[in-house]
């Protein structure tokens, strides 16, 4: 036993000294917004840095959008320019471009809102002036903001040592099992337990009332990161499959522009399919924040302690 637990105890130290999980992000935007978590205590770190985190993957991608609303209501109202008043391309023309204007104001609410969460959940440690500085740039950079990695099929469960709530239980089971033959076994099975691989597991459900013994404890952790680990494998596949239809409707787009320079299509038949275009970049990039989420909430449920390598970016780094 004391030669599995020194193992656990050095892969934990290994851990310890790596990349911050956020370094995924290759924004370094994102990382002075991080440094304001590192004044927090360290029971409640890892929690802020995620919803910093959070925040800010809601900024940008409530940017991003509100970018694409501006040139949908462009397009259609050059697009109700063409059509004559009354006709039936004016019909449609009308409505769509109401909901178009519509969108632009809720987005600009959402970038407000996403603004004020981020400002709040730092203070007091910048200014309103400091932020304002610090986040000029990304209020006008519509590419979305998306982590570097490898999506895992399972992880080892002892990442869950990276946890407060598994590391407090581990900590009392630890101090138990000096006592006796039968509790040094208990923890040896525990720790053992900790090694079991953890598999996404969207309908995981969690221990019914609050967890007394460690097993518990571990149990309903081991719950949280399956479903977390669900739900960050829908997100990216959701967000994959957005993105091939995108590259499918990409190079459709630029032939049709092609062609209506050549005086082969109307410049309405062009505005339509724009629009149409705009519409699935608009679903890309909330496929990109969905994904961007779920990723952090993922580093959260397993305590920061995964690992980010070389993987497609989705189109993070398309302009």
């Amino acid at each position: 036993m004391r030669s599995f637990l020194a193992s656990v105890l050095l892969a934990a130290a290994g851990a310890a000294h790596a990349a911050p999980w956020w370094s995924a992000f290759h924004d370094a935007t994102l990382n002075l917004v991080l440094a304001t978590a590192d004044e927090a205590p360290p029971a409640q770190r890892l929690h802020l840095q995620a919803q910093l985190a959070a925040d800010y993957v809601q900024l940008r991608a409530a940017t991003g959008r509100l970018v694409t609303a501006r040139m949908l209501a462009d397009t259609l109202q050059r697009e109700q320019q063409l059509v004559d008043a009354g006709s039936e391309d004016a019909r449609r023309v009308a409505p769509l471009l109401q909901e178009a204007l519509s969108r632009v104001q809720r987005f600009e609410q959402l970038r407000t809102e996403a603004l004020a969460a981020l400002a709040a959940h730092a203070a007091p440690h910048r200014t309103s002036e400091e932020w304002a500085a610090l986040l000029e740039p990304v209020l006008v950079d519509p590419r979305p903001t998306l982590p570097d990695f490898e999506l895992p099929r399972q992880v080892s469960g002892l990442v869950l040592r990276r946890r407060a709530d598994v590391a407090g239980a581990e900590t009392e089971l630890a101090r138990d099992g000096r006592s006796s033959g039968a509790e040094q076994l208990r923890l040896a099975r525990y720790l053992q337990a900790l090694a079991t691989p953890i598999t996404a597991d969207a309908d995981a459900l969690p221990l019914p009332g609050l967890p007394q013994d460690p097993e518990d404890v571990l149990g309903r952790a081991r719950s949280d990161v399956a479903r977390r680990l669900a739900i960050l494998t829908a997100t990216e596949r959701a967000a994959r499959e957005q993105l091939a239809l995108l590259q499918k409707l990409q190079p459709a787009y630029a032939q049709l522009e092609q062609s209506f320079r050549q005086g082969g299509v109307t410049a309405q038949e062009t505005l339509q399919a724009f629009s149409g275009l705009l519409v699935e970049e608009d679903r890309m990039a909330a496929a990109n924040g969905q994904l961007a989420l779920a990723w952090i909430a993922w580093q959260a449920g397993i305590g920061g302690a995964g690992e980010a390598s070389t993987s497609e970016l989705l189109g993070a780094g398309s302009p």
